[in-house]
């Protein structure tokens, strides 16, 4: 009931906002209306906060001081923590996939003047017979551009459903007509699922 009320919030805020573009107006007022179903559909699951701690060393930025190899370490986990407080990570929505796959959404609080835009990653994984993530199976699908929550989340529940109904995202890649949506994978970034990282293909930024 509390992440339906906090649908419902986020749909009146929506509704509230006015918008410029026709076009973005008519999509957005389309997947409002599935807001609520999305919710049910695909609600977190129950322990949500605590799988977010089993995906942090994943996803967060990691310290400078931190070596890439031991960043499970339990050691660094207040530093994780931390990250996951500050950048306000949230899982927005999960589901079960027809290839087997576990697929989850979730934001985090991006910079910018007002601290007020956010994006969202969609990632996959497979679970071992505990129920417990394969780590080895973990990948990061892409990354959506940041934006006011007002504007992120119809966009947000859009690529989530589309996602798992396993139709085409690339109209809402970089370079195409909808590329107000996904930011990476890109024709330069690509998520290396061997050693869980994005990589460059321009090697100065690596």
């Amino acid at each position: 009931m509390k992440h339906i009320a906090y649908i419902f919030g986020i749909l009146i805020v929506i509704s509230s906002c006015g918008n410029k573009n026709s076009s973005v107006t008519e999509s957005n007022s389309k997947w409002l209306s599935d807001s609520l179903s999305m919710a049910n559909a695909y609600k977190p699951m129950l322990n949500s906060n605590l799988f977010l701690d089993s995906l942090m060393p994943f996803i967060a930025k990691r310290h400078d001081s931190m070596p890439f190899e031991r960043r499970f370490d339990l050691v660094f986990k207040p530093h994780f923590d931390l990250q996951k407080t500050e950048k306000d990570y949230r899982i927005l929505y999960s589901g079960y996939g027809k290839d087997g796959f576990n697929y989850i959404m979730l934001r985090r609080l991006e910079p910018s003047i007002k601290n007020d835009k956010y994006a969202v990653l969609c990632a996959r994984f497979k679970r071992i017979a505990s129920g417990l993530m394969d780590t080895s199976s973990f990948e990061e699908l892409y990354w959506t551009w940041k934006m006011p929550l007002n504007e992120l989340h119809p966009k947000a529940a859009k690529l989530f459903k589309m996602t798992m109904e396993q139709k085409d995202l690339k109209p809402y890649m970089p370079g195409k007509e909808n590329d107000l949506y996904i930011m990476f994978p890109d024709g330069n970034a690509t998520y290396d699922q061997k050693n869980k990282m994005w990589k460059s293909a321009d090697p100065s930024h690596q």
